[in-house]
């Protein structure tokens, strides 16, 4: 009886220590699981998070060269057809002027032309009269 009762005490106390074996074996194990998705998840997390940072960040930068690049672009184009524009105004006034400045120094020139044949003529008459006259 007292062997029954001390082999029952002894597999009372073995299968306790069994239990809280297993009992820790299997929490050990749960919590490397646990840690591992966690992990898994925390890399994940992170490596999104850092991958739409580097995007906005490259898109910024991009947009940036980009604006640069076309007001630049703008920028000379516009100042080429500002000098253009003002190219042809300079030349269309000083068409102008050359062509005022000719056309009053050929009226004079006329003008002296005509009063000196005039002036020939008048002398002619002239003379023809005095000489008739006489």
């Amino acid at each position: 009886m007292l062997l029954f009762l001390l082999n029952l005490m002894f597999l009372f106390l073995l299968n306790l220590m069994f239990l809280f074996l297993l009992n820790l074996m299997f929490l050990f194990l749960l919590n490397l699981m646990l840690l591992f998705l966690l992990n898994l998840m925390l890399l994940f997390l992170l490596n999104l998070m850092f991958l739409f940072l580097l995007n906005l960040m490259f898109l910024f930068l991009l947009n940036l060269m980009l604006l640069f690049l076309l007001n630049l672009m703008l920028l000379f184009l516009l100042n080429l057809m500002l000098l253009f524009l003002l190219n042809l105004m300079l030349l269309f006034l000083l068409n102008l002027m050359l062509l005022f400045l000719l056309n009053l120094m050929l009226l004079f020139l006329l003008n002296l032309m005509l009063l000196f044949l005039l002036n020939l003529m008048l002398l002619f008459l002239l003379n023809l009269m005095l000489l008739f006259l006489l």
